[in-house]
């Protein structure tokens, strides 16, 4: 199905090109695209020949890729990388958008050039990526030709609609964050979106200056009236994914990543950034000192687990109010034109009962408040004169001590969500970007059964069966999945469903391939759908 969904090489065309094998397959598929080793530097191209009406196939070089680098991803054919692997930034996001990508450990970039071995691959000059699903992935130095896919003529979204009559109440959700991701997984059969990543919406061009803007103001007015510029513009997207997706459940996860991720990292993004706060405002324009400054005071030695997701809501409660603000406005907007929608609300990297009371029902001491976001939903139905609608509150469980806790933090949350990427790397204590470099000798000496960020680990299954267990407890009813990358993998759907949780969310491309494996689970099990 992999080679269906996905541009393959003619292989004939690809005889006479350089070849440069091996690498750590991130995305299934063929692309071909000229070089380019920077995000501004891709998109700069991408509109020159949008303009010029020349080749706007890209493919972005860089060693690794961060939040800032995904609307380059989007607009590439392909993403090549030196560091990480499957679950690399790189790789994850390729796979979201359907785009290819490959690691390869062996390659070095110099300013604007890369070597491979001894080949040297300028910026501008075109290549081509080959990354079979099985088999060994291929860089080709020149343009090979393509086989593009066609879901209607191979027969694919016939066959996925005969797949789907032998899905039951276990179900696939997809990882979506655009309205096109959306459709098409709606289209490849996801009922409901399953994790929709709220920081990627913001490194839009047209609002990303705005947040960094909220980010370095000085006070809680500053910041308010920041999130005040982009509150319609977060309403516009929730309505959207919402309306697609209706009448499934759409899984909201409200702001997760650190908050330095989303400053300028380049000298030609800093300079955008001034000249944005100078236009502004220019009697109280920060200098590119004070501003560089203040972004390298926000740096942190391990983001991963340092100040993100809930616990930037504690320090700066006003964001997830603007969020849910947004949310709840898209929803009673649709609800008065007779649309069906079923929102769930997540929120990332809880640790215990403690935080997400706080952040659900709020909380007021000498000095300080903190709006519960079941207030937030109550003022906007009153102010839209709307109809009470059900919608539930949950968690991401990717924490070891959540998923101990789970009884604890069920009583506040109606559905568990498993990040099993970052539950991975916080339960075995493994970087998902680093793993790789030293992944070949765990291999070679058996250390490890398989690559831990494709097959769940064995420790990792049982933390997702004993908080399963123990949130079902509490909360009988308890609505459960998983969001992580391992979602798409056919032997982790099987544990899914025979731990007993109710969904798993994946990439849209990879929606075909989850459900075609439940409808075959179930008709081995002779479970009607």
């Amino acid at each position: 199905m992999n080679e269906i969904l996905h541009p393959i090489i003619n292989p004939a065309s690809a005889t006479k090109l350089k070849a440069l094998p091996g690498g750590i397959a991130g995305a299934p598929g063929a692309a071909i695209g000229r070089v380019f080793f920077s995000t501004e530097g891709l998109l700069n191209a991408f509109k020159e020949a949008q303009q010029k009406g020349e080749d706007t196939r890209l493919v972005q070089c860089l060693a690794a890729s961060f939040a800032e680098d995904v609307k380059a991803i989007e607009v590439a054919t392909g993403v090549l990388s030196c560091e990480g692997g499957y679950s690399a930034h790189a790789s994850v996001v390729a796979r979201q958008y359907g785009k290819v990508s490959l690691v390869k450990t062996d390659m070095r970039i110099r300013g604007n050039k890369a070597t491979i071995g001894s080949t040297v691959i300028s910026e501008g000059e075109y290549i081509t990526l080959n990354v079979p699903y099985y088999g060994k992935p291929v860089v080709y130095i020149g343009k090979a030709e393509l086989i593009e896919p066609n879901p209607e003529e191979s027969g694919m979204l016939d066959f996925i609609k005969l797949v789907m009559r032998h899905v039951g109440s276990f179900h696939v959700r997809t990882n979506a964050d655009t309205p096109r991701d959306a459709a098409l997984a709606r289209s490849f059969g996801a009922a409901g979106i399953g994790l929709c990543r709220t920081e990627h919406m913001f490194f839009d061009e047209k609002r990303i200056n705005v947040f960094r803007e909220m980010i370095l103001s000085d006070t809680r007015e500053e910041r308010k009236k920041a999130l005040a510029k982009l509150l319609p513009i977060q309403k516009t997207d929730f309505y959207k994914l919402l309306k697609i997706m209706s009448p499934h459940e759409v899984t909201i996860r409200l702001l997760d990543a650190p908050l330095h991720e989303f400053l300028p990292h380049n000298d030609d993004e800093m300079k955008k950034f001034v000249a944005y706060l100078a236009a502004r405002d220019k009697a109280e324009a920060l200098s590119e000192k004070e501003v560089r400054i203040r972004c390298d005071g926000l740096a942190e030695f391990n983001p991963m687990l340092g100040h993100r997701g809930c616990r930037i809501a504690v320090s700066f409660p006003e964001i997830y109010e603007m969020q849910v603000r947004a949310i709840f406005e898209a929803v009673y907007t649709l609800q008065k034109e007779g649309v069906e929608v079923h929102p769930e609300i997540m929120i990332p990297i809880i640790m215990n009962e403690n935080e997400l009371k706080l952040l659900v029902y709020g909380k007021r001491i000498e000095g300080a408040a903190i709006r519960g976001l079941v207030d937030v939903e109550e003022e906007i139905r009153q102010a839209m004169k709307a109809r009470p609608i059900k919608y539930r509150v949950g968690t991401m469980i990717e924490l070891p001590v959540a998923a101990l806790r789970a009884g604890e933090i069920a009583r506040y949350a109606q559905f568990f969500s498993f990040g099993t990427n970052d539950l991975t790397q916080t339960t075995l204590g493994l970087s998902r970007d680093d793993f790789n470099s030293f992944m070949p000798d765990y291999t070679q000496f058996d250390v490890l059964d398989g690559n831990p960020f494709q097959m769940l680990d064995q420790g990792v299954k049982e933390l997702v069966e004993l908080a399963t267990r123990r949130g079902r407890i509490t909360r009988p009813d308890l609505m459960v999945g998983l969001c992580g990358e391992h979602g798409a993998i056919p032997e982790n759907i099987r544990f899914c469903m025979e731990a007993g949780l109710n969904y798993v969310s994946c990439s849209p491309y990879s929606v075909p391939i989850a459900n075609l494996t439940i409808a075959q689970m179930n008709l081995e099990r002779g479970v009607v759908a």
